[in-house]
């Protein structure tokens, strides 16, 4: 995608569909689905990109014709600059922080150790701005986190009360992040905001 989006000749977006919001996904018979199931889709004006097999591998993409599809919705990541959404993602780190610290329901996890080894390598266009790349940095930090606390879940709850609290503690942080990674790697390079 870089290659691609290096030639200049697309602005791609990122688009991290979840089930119950698919804003920025073309209306493409299918589309919704598959981009779904894949957990992320990059949007061109004209052609739509899944990854080909395991997102989480370095393997192709499929390209897929979206120029007769009706116009999308703005995905979150759309709405804000990255400054908004690095912002965003501060306040919900401390308002996570802070329910679960009240809930009492930490405990040690093995998994910790391995969390180097988890987080997704960020790769953006070397013409974005740095606080672009820091932010979908951080984003990928605390999605391997996330990924980490939903394995192990209920963490130290001792009821479902407990569980259910702990998960509607972190489901902000998750939009956070979420919302952040489609930010940072939508966001117009450098090189496109000196040519205007």
């Amino acid at each position: 995608m870089s290659a691609v989006r290096a030639r200049g000749e697309l602005p791609l977006r990122l688009v991290l569909p979840v089930a119950g919001d698919i804003r920025g996904v073309p209306g493409v018979p299918g589309l919704s689905a598959a981009a779904t199931l894949a957990g992320q889709l990059v949007l061109g004006p004209d052609l739509a990109f899944l990854p080909d097999g395991d997102p989480s591998a370095d393997g192709g993409w499929l390209a897929v014709d979206v120029s007769g599809a009706e116009p999308v919705t703005a995905t979150p990541g759309d709405l804000q600059t990255v400054s908004q959404a690095a912002g965003a993602l501060r306040l919900a780190v401390l308002e996570a922080t802070d329910a679960l610290a009240e809930l009492d329901v930490a405990r040690w996890s093995a998994g910790v150790k391995a969390l180097p080894r988890r987080q997704r390598v960020v790769h953006l266009p070397p013409d974005h701005e740095s606080s672009a790349a820091a932010l979908a940095a951080r984003c990928s930090q605390l999605a391997a986190i996330l990924e980490l606390a939903g394995e192990d879940a209920p963490g130290g709850a001792n009821n479902a009360h407990g569980a259910i609290r702990r998960d509607a503690a972190l489901r902000p942080l998750s939009i956070a992040v979420r919302q952040g990674l489609m930010c940072a790697y939508s966001s117009i390079p450098l090189s496109r905001h000196l040519d205007r």
